[in-house]
């Protein structure tokens, strides 16, 4: 069975009204809406907030504006994504010092039987982890230099960080988002050495991982291309949840044009969240 949320069926009624009140004004959609968060201000006036009031910030995991698009992950599929940690993983060995992610920003939490109390994002960004490590090799991610594209609050970042030694780490984001994943991290020793950048900041350069959790795949194609030339062509390896929620007018490359350009292959999204989601890496041990 499919596991599928509401809150998707919100983000995509809550986007498309927004497109609706959009159309007419040719400039907005590539030089503001770049993608579904992007479009949702409500969403960034949290991450505004949260980043400089700790009132808000010990909340805003919460926050119903923010948990429209983030932190809407349900206990059904916190408990899959519990259930297909690999028992030897560094994920599966490591869940109480992922629950520390859990301390910041008062998430709604579930108990697992150790009775430790953890978020379902939480187990996601583990499962994201667990499948980092069987397709491509703990080892070949110590000391590599990591490039994430949509970032939440970071709580990605510091999960991989706990559990490779990864070197370098450049986050990419709008920056009320880069903003609000600086604080959530700053809570944290951290191993690796952060960057903060905007699309417009990067350069072209060499990373040996690349990954994004379904916010390459929801912009539009004119942002997906400059993120390709200054990011992923460039990338040794990768791992996009491939989501296909954005409207025609986006033009987003398909998953096939992706595989194309970057020689990967599609793998099955577990648990599936919607029905056209997929996995695309690149560059996976064989």
């Amino acid at each position: 069975m499919h596991i599928t949320t509401m809150a998707t069926t919100r983000i995509r009624r809550r986007f498309h009204k927004w497109l609706r009140t959009m159309q007419g004004n040719p400039h907005v959609l590539p030089s503001h809406a770049k993608s579904i968060s992007g479009s949702m201000e409500s969403y960034l006036d949290v991450c505004r907030t949260a980043s400089h009031n700790s009132k808000t910030f010990g909340n805003f995991r919460r926050n119903p504006a923010y948990t429209e698009v983030l932190e809407h992950v349900s206990q059904q599929q916190g408990q899959e994504y519990l259930r297909l940690l690999s028992p030897a993983s560094r994920a599966r060995q490591n869940i109480a010092e992922a629950a520390k992610n859990d301390d910041i920003g008062n998430p709604a939490t579930m108990r697992l039987d150790s009775g430790l109390r953890i978020s379902p994002t939480t187990l996601r960004y583990l499962k994201v982890a667990d499948d980092m490590e069987k397709l491509f090799g703990g080892a070949s991610l110590d000391g590599a230099n990591v490039i994430e594209i949509g970032v939440g609050y970071g709580g990605q970042c510091r999960i991989l960080d706990s559990l490779f030694k990864i070197k370098h780490y450049t986050l990419v984001d709008l920056n009320p988002v880069l903003n609000l994943a600086a604080e959530f991290l700053s809570n944290f020793p951290l191993s690796c050495t952060l960057r903060f950048m905007t699309m417009n900041e990067l350069s072209p350069q060499p990373y040996d991982f690349a990954l994004s959790n379904y916010s390459f795949s929801e912009l539009s194609r004119e942002v997906q291309d400059v993120y390709f030339a200054k990011a992923l062509q460039h990338s040794r390896a990768g791992y996009i949840t491939f989501s296909d929620i954005a409207p025609a007018a986006f033009r987003q490359l398909t998953r096939d044009e992706l595989c194309l350009r970057l020689r990967a292959r599609i793998l099955p999204e577990q648990p599936l969240t919607h029905s056209k989601n997929c996995l695309v890496v690149w560059g996976q041990a064989d």
